[in-house]
């Protein structure tokens, strides 16, 4: 009898533990949605390396959660948080980020096997030129982004009146930055570059960026939590989550670890045949 009762009674409350820990899935379902709800999203593809590091720093430095991919023939991707796709837009684009791709006189000349007219050798050239000085200026501290313009007249040994090389020199800067006082050096830099233009033959328009807006009072703060950076308002909820799958991880290690239990004493009880 003693030993009905306690079969009985183990198999009662396995059974009750089986019912408790059916909630498990449910709650590992439910984890899924909320992690989903922050899913991350494409923003910038087709990126060398160096240029998709650029954005990442921006992006964490501003505390929105991104990622980087490998894609084909050595390039990247940049995904971010779904909840802050538009912040790390304004962001990289006060940023200058990810930066235009430009083609220099090496690849603009490369080998092809294939010749070339006197008119569109002049003019790849001149492009050529205008992609390696916009790189140029692009390096230096404070400028978003830039483009040069280069004409250089087609003056030919017989000519009489010569006609003179001009240039025009676009540069957009930071809010934060003095680039008025850098003048004479972009203009130096590009008159010692294209040779037989004179100092005054070119042209320099300068634009400030925007200042970024103030932060709003209403953006919901971030605060660190499991290693995750997340809202604050959300914390409650994850710990009531968290909580709830380490319950029911515990009411399934009870769940084995009495169906292990009751093998073994029916075993033991077991009169030998």
């Amino acid at each position: 009898m003693l030993e009905r009762d306690l079969t009985s009674r183990a198999t009662r409350c396995l059974n009750n533990l089986a019912r408790k820990t059916a909630v498990v899935p449910a709650l590992i379902v439910l984890a899924a949605a909320l992690s989903a709800c922050d899913k991350q999203m494409p923003f910038y593809g087709n990126l060398d390396e160096q240029r998709a590091n650029k954005v990442l720093a921006v992006l964490m430095q501003a505390g929105i959660s991104c990622s980087k991919e490998s894609a084909e023939e050595g390039m990247w991707s940049v995904s971010v948080s779904g909840k802050r796709f538009a912040d790390a837009v304004d962001l990289v684009r006060d940023a200058g980020l990810p930066g235009d791709e430009y083609m220099g006189v090496g690849e603009v000349f490369k080998k092809t096997g294939m010749v070339s007219s006197p008119t569109e050798e002049r003019i790849r050239f001149m492009h050529a030129l205008s992609e390696d000085l916009a790189k140029t200026l692009c390096e230096i501290d404070g400028v978003t982004a830039a483009r040069v313009h280069v004409v250089l007249p087609e003056n030919t040994p017989f000519s009489k009146d010569v006609k003179a090389s001009s240039a025009s020199v676009f540069v957009k800067y930071r809010y934060d930055v003095d680039m008025e006082s850098r003048i004479p050096f972009i203009k130096n830099l590009v008159k010692d570059s294209i040779e037989g233009l004179e100092y005054e033959n070119i042209s320099l328009a300068l634009f400030r960026s925007d200042p970024p807006p103030a932060p709003s009072s209403e953006k919901t703060p971030l605060v660190p939590f499991l290693g995750m950076v997340v809202a604050q308002e959300s914390v409650g909820g994850l710990r009531i989550l968290v909580g709830a799958l380490a319950g029911g991880c515990a009411l399934l290690i009870a769940a084995l670890a009495a169906a292990v239990w009751l093998t073994l004493f029916r075993k033991k009880k077991r009169p030998a045949g």
